[in-house]
Formats: structure tokens, sequence, C-alpha cells
């Protein structure tokens, strides 16, 4: 006991020589229990891949998106040609109508323009007694009507024969009808064709 523990930093060496002999021995021999290390070019080969499927993917949806997109576009270019084709029927329609109030206009100008001439026509055989003469005249008319007939009617050869229609117009029918009367007893031509024009145009005369 005494002999080991003289020579126990020899044992202790020879301890540590065998446990480095050992574990130079493991480490000469690592290639038969430590798997060999995966290669680089694998690796980034892998990585190359994936990046490949990444940006295929991106490619795709971008893609995807721009062909939804030229059908949108592609179905309002199909509304724009039918509402430009609707708007070109409303137009032409329009085009017709205005024609036809053009028309009508034209017609209903013409038909008032006739209607016109018509009332001035009417107009003109009427023998009118203006408000501003109506007094005078209704005087005369009243003086007149006093007077002896065969007077009357030899003033009457001086006035015009719408002033003796305007006149005998406004006296009773009575004074009117005496004074007639004497221009028809009258055997003068000219005072028998002047009886019948101013009988004739007493049925114009109009306030």
């Amino acid at each position: 006991m005494k002999t080991i523990l003289k020579y126990w930093y020899l044992i202790v060496l020879a301890f540590i020589i065998s446990l480095g002999s050992s574990i130079g021995l493991i480490y000469l021999r690592k290639d038969s229990w430590v798997p060999p290390k995966p290669k680089e070019v694998e690796k980034a080969t892998v990585v190359l891949a994936e990046g490949d499927s990444k940006s295929f993917r991106e490619w795709r949806f971008q893609a995807n998106q721009l062909e939804d997109l030229k059908l949108k576009l592609d179905a309002r270019q199909a509304d724009l040609v039918r509402e430009e084709k609707t708007l070109g029927l409303l137009g032409s329609q329009v085009e017709t109508e205005r024609i036809e109030l053009i028309k009508v206009r034209i017609d209903l100008e013409g038909l008032r323009d006739e209607i016109e001439a018509n009332y001035a026509s009417v107009e003109a055989d009427y023998i009118l007694i203006a408000a501003q003469e109506l007094v005078n005249l209704q005087r005369l008319a009243s003086i007149y009507a006093e007077v002896s007939a065969e007077a009357t009617v030899k003033i009457f050869e001086g006035l015009e024969d719408e002033i003796v229609v305007k006149i005998l117009s406004l006296m009773q029918a009575e004074s009117s009808a005496r004074i007639l009367g004497a221009m028809g007893e009258s055997s003068d031509p000219k005072t028998l064709r002047r009886a019948a024009t101013v009988t004739a145009s007493l049925r114009k005369v109009k306030q």
C-alpha cells in the first residue's frame, strides 16, 4: 500500500496517457461514426428551387389578377358598345322626331297664316265703328232721325257710303227704314243703286 501511494503520480500519468490515446483514436476514426456533412452545392440547389417556386407563385398571382382585370375591361367594353348602339338608335329616333316636329310646326304656321288671312278678309268685309267715333255718329243719327227723309237723302249725297251705313245702323229701325224708302223712291238711278249698296252693307256693321 505504501508502494502504491509512493508512485501515485505515475499511475495518474499513465491514466492520462491512456485516456488521451483513446480520445485520439476516436478522433481519427470519426468518419466511421459521424454522419457525412451535407454538400454546400446541394443546399444551394435547394435554396434556388425554393426561390423559383416562390417567384412562380407570385407571377401566377399577378397573372391571375391581370386576367381578371382583362375580363372586366372586356365586359366594360362590351357594355360601352351596347350603350353606343342604344344611343345611336335613340339619336336616330330623336332626329326623326325632330324632323316630324319641324314639319308639324311648318304645317301649323301655314294653317295660322291661312286663318289670319281669312280673319283679315272677314274683318275687311265688316264695317267697324270705332269707340272714338261712336258718340259723334250717335249724335248725327239722332239729328237725321228728326229731319225729313227727303232732306236726309239729299244730305247723304255728300257723305261716303261707309259713313251713311254707320249712321243708319245707329238709328231706330223705323227712322232708317223711312230714309231707305225715300232713297228707293228716287228717280235717280245712282240713288237707287246706292240704296241697294247701303242696305246690303248694314248687315256688316260691327261695333
